[in-house]
């Protein structure tokens, strides 16, 4: 048996990087960049609108479909809680109350575990606001809320 030469490869070539392309802007079109957030946010949630318009291709029509949607209530916040009733008429009668004196959102959300109906007022960002508005109704009202407490919700 005759032994055979090794078969030598050819050496790897060297990997370059491709060069960078450098994307051209249209002229007269100027591109901002975002400031710093720092941990901080650049918009409430409460305060944003969004209006959407969606029209046909090609047409000098009107928009076929508008949409405008407002964000009303953060998805966490908390609210001063007037009371759980199970009669519905004692729950008429705090919201009614509650809308005439306060120019604040007044929930009624039914609560299936304990089978009562809850009545709120206001959304607040923090705990420390609700308690102050707490305080404040119970110094204006204090024969109508006296055991008023401040709860926090998430949806």
């Amino acid at each position: 048996m005759t032994a055979q030469p090794e078969q030598q490869r050819p050496a790897p070539r060297p990997v370059t990087a491709a060069p960078a392309v450098k994307k051209q802007t249209p002229p007269g079109v100027t591109i901002k960049k975002p400031a710093p957030q720092n941990g901080t946010h650049r918009f409430s949630v409460q305060a944003d609108t969004v209006d959407v318009t969606r029209k046909k291709k090609g047409t000098g029509t009107p928009p076929s479909a508008s949409v405008s949607v407002k964000a009303s209530t953060p998805m966490r916040f908390y609210t001063v809680e007037v009371g759980a009733f199970r009669l519905q008429s004692n729950v008429e009668r705090h919201r009614r109350q509650l809308t005439e004196r306060y120019k604040l959102p007044v929930r009624v959300l039914y609560d299936a575990s304990i089978k009562l109906t809850r009545v709120c007022v206001g959304t607040f960002s923090s705990r420390a606001l609700a308690a102050s508005f707490m305080t404040t109704m119970q110094q204006q009202y204090p024969a109508d809320y006296p055991d008023c407490w401040v709860s926090y919700w998430t949806k």
